[in-house]
């Protein structure tokens, strides 16, 4: 199941093909910035000092998120391996929610 929820289109999944285009890229975009930063809180858990260090070093540079993920993936080997956590995690917590409120507003 997680395997193919990590496959599935978020914005099939959630159903953001009904947003206008501008909407689904915002969206899209807040999505994209929540599972970066978790990730990114999760990795630096993992780090040495030195490695920390470094990547603060990094991090003051202001990099693009773009840039970011490309310098996490040369640089740290479990970045993939958090990232596919983050977005399940991302997915099925957001699943839970939307169905939630399906059923609160079937029976209000």
């Amino acid at each position: 199941m997680t395997n193919a929820l990590l496959q599935q289109n978020i914005v099939s999944l959630f159903g953001l093909n009904t947003l206008l285009e501008d909407e689904q890229s915002f969206f899209l975009s807040q999505i994209g910035e929540v599972v970066l930063e978790t990730t990114l809180v999760r990795l630096v858990c993992m780090l040495t000092d030195d490695e920390n260090y470094a990547l603060t070093q990094y991090l003051e540079s202001e990099p693009s998120a773009d840039m970011l993920l490309q310098h996490l993936f040369g640089h740290y080997k479990a970045t993939q391996d958090i990232l596919e956590e983050v977005a399940i995690e991302f997915k099925e917590d957001a699943l839970a929610v939307l169905s939630k409120a399906s059923r609160t507003t079937q029976t209000a």
